[in-house]
């Protein structure tokens, strides 16, 4: 029986709450299945708490509105601590890009030690 893209879709949310729980420290991580929000997967790690949007396609190209809606839904909350990242999940090649939107320098240096995504540094940072 083939798979569904819900089943598919699914695969991809547990492998980024894999890679929550291991390159980025969260003791909790979970997805927001059935909530139709624009965050897909959560996780609160000891120093941040991170929203992840993920889109899973066969050719590695995603709609870049969507990621501008999530940049600006992250320019709306005014908390150093909290990280909004769109990962792109291409099938047969794993996450092919992950931007990470924060808002202070600190915050992207921490990112940067941990894995090699794209940081959007937002507000009067920029």
């Amino acid at each position: 029986m083939p798979r569904t893209n819900y089943a598919r879709g699914r695969e991809v949310e547990y492998k980024a709450i894999s890679e929550l729980k291991n390159k980025y420290y969260c003791f909790l991580s979970h997805r927001t299945s059935g909530s139709h929000s624009k965050v897909d997967v959560f996780g609160v790690s000891p120093s941040f708490v991170f929203f992840v949007q993920l889109k899973r396609t066969k050719d590695g190209r995603f709609p870049k509105k969507e990621l501008e809606d999530l940049k600006n839904m992250a320019e709306n909350l005014n908390n150093d601590s909290v990280v909004f990242g769109f990962w792109v999940w291409q099938d047969r090649k794993g996450f092919v890009k992950k931007v990470m939107f924060v808002r202070s320098e600190k915050t992207a240096d921490a990112l940067r030690m941990l894995d090699d995504c794209e940081i959007v540094l937002l507000g009067d940072n920029q």
